[in-house]
């Protein structure tokens, strides 16, 4: 099913509607940025890609988390520590090797 997106001045998308422009859903976020979950799309706050699996958003070369209001940029340690499976995570997606570390 085809949607569009509307957006408020931050480029958040603030509500989401069919390919006919009949309203099916409005998103909602607190002020760190966490959306609700009844919010539809993957793009979310600040027009930024939501991860759910891992509480974050994809801002192209760091993840931001909402809920602890910091952007990080994962090391080696930090991945292997965290027990992720990168590869597994960020199939499809631009990466930056795992053995550079975070500068």
């Amino acid at each position: 099913m085809a949607t569009d997106d509307h957006t408020d001045e931050r480029g958040s998308v603030i509500a989401v509607s069919d390919a006919s422009g009949v309203g099916i859903g409005v998103n909602r976020y607190d002020e760190y940025g966490i959306p609700a979950a009844t919010n539809l799309g993957r793009f979310q706050f600040t027009g930024q890609a939501w991860l759910p699996e891992l509480g974050l958003y994809y801002y192209k070369a760091r993840m931001y988390s909402p809920r602890f209001g910091s952007r990080r940029r994962a090391n080696r340690e930090s991945i292997q520590a965290s027990g992720i499976n990168a590869a597994a995570c960020c199939a499809g997606h631009a990466t930056t090797s795992p053995t550079a570390e975070a500068g």
